[in-house]
């Protein structure tokens, strides 16, 4: 369902269809999924960690995602290296 009108090729995907039996109660359920907003310090992190294709989550999770990947889920020292 698009705009309130069905249409023959647009079907509902299993897990939007779980959210309620009652289709107007799914789309409120739907609707409320999406009612909050992600701010300040943790957008940001979003952001930035997308942006670089890594994990955001505690030191834990992310060692856990580095073992199941084979990628470094940390950024790397920026600049120049030190000299010796």
């Amino acid at each position: 369902m698009a705009l309130e009108k069905s249409l023959s090729y647009v079907h509902p995907h299993p897990i939007y269809r779980v959210l309620h039996s009652n289709a107007i109660q799914r789309q409120a359920a739907y609707r409320s999924l999406f009612s909050s907003q992600v701010e300040g310090k943790l957008l940001e992190a979003i952001r930035v960690n997308s942006n670089m294709g890594m994990a955001i989550g505690n030191e834990q999770f992310k060692q856990e995602i580095e073992a199941l990947t084979g990628r470094r889920m940390k950024g790397k020292k920026m600049g120049r290296p030190a000299n010796p």
